[in-house]
């Protein structure tokens, strides 16, 4: 079963980008030729959902302006006035997602389009999640996702220091069910200050819900600093 609906977080500053996020907001950045986000959408109708939402903060109006003019896809569009984290972010969409599974992806990632079918199609009714997972040598920048040979994830670490307890990251592209709902409620602030989605899923973990890791091969950036942004662009042109 397909899921109807994707959402996309888009609402981050890209402090890191400095002055290129200066006067525009970082999925409207150009990565071969086209803006970031417009990779991301193609790659969520690619994967056969009907609709968008779109959480939209730093700049929203650029964002929201360029999407309602391009999108292939029906979008709705939320703001996070308050850069508050990934779980605050969600907790804004919920009433323009309802109650059925959907894709979700981050707004700043680069990666093969194919990335968005394979996570679709690992998703089951009876999972709780499906998330895309792809090998890292800088863990520490990501969220380690472990899990075993069956593929089930016993538990991601946001950010993780030391040893790293995975060398899979949690790659931003993911199928949710509507059993996360709860758990974003329950999410309190992390030592970053934020509402985090990875807190809400170790939570679905520690209940006993079923959690599937999905792993992905080929390109994937995280367009967090000139030098990432660089790569992306260097790879997709």
């Amino acid at each position: 079963m397909v899921p109807e609906r994707g959402v996309i977080l888009a609402a981050g500053r890209g402090t890191r980008l400095g002055s290129l996020t200066a006067t525009t907001p970082k999925p409207l950045l150009d990565v071969g030729g086209e803006p970031l986000i417009d990779h991301i959408v193609a790659g969520i109708a690619g994967a056969g959902i009907r609709s968008i939402v779109v959480v939209t903060g730093y700049l929203a109006a650029a964002v929201e302006q360029h999407l309602a003019a391009t999108s292939p896809l029906p979008v709705v569009f939320v703001r996070q006035d308050e850069q508050d984290g990934t779980a605050g972010a969600l907790r804004r969409a919920h009433d323009a997602v309802g109650h059925e599974p959907f894709l979700l992806s981050w707004g700043d990632i680069a990666t093969d389009s194919r990335h968005f079918r394979e996570v679709v199609g690992a998703w089951r009714p009876e999972l709780a999640a499906a998330i895309g997972v792809n090998p890292s040598d800088d863990i520490a920048r990501g969220a380690a996702v472990v899990f075993g040979p069956d593929r089930r994830i016993t538990s991601i670490v946001e950010k993780p220091f030391g040893e790293p307890p995975s060398v899979w990251n949690n790659s931003g592209v993911m199928v949710l069910g509507p059993r996360l709902w709860g758990h974003l409620e329950d999410v309190g602030f992390s030592g970053r200050g934020e509402l985090e989605l990875p807190d809400a899923i170790n939570q679905m973990i520690a209940e006993g819900h079923h959690l599937e890791a999905v792993p992905l091969t080929g390109s994937w950036f995280d367009i967090g600093t000139a030098s990432s942004l660089e790569a992306a662009r260097e790879a997709f042109e």
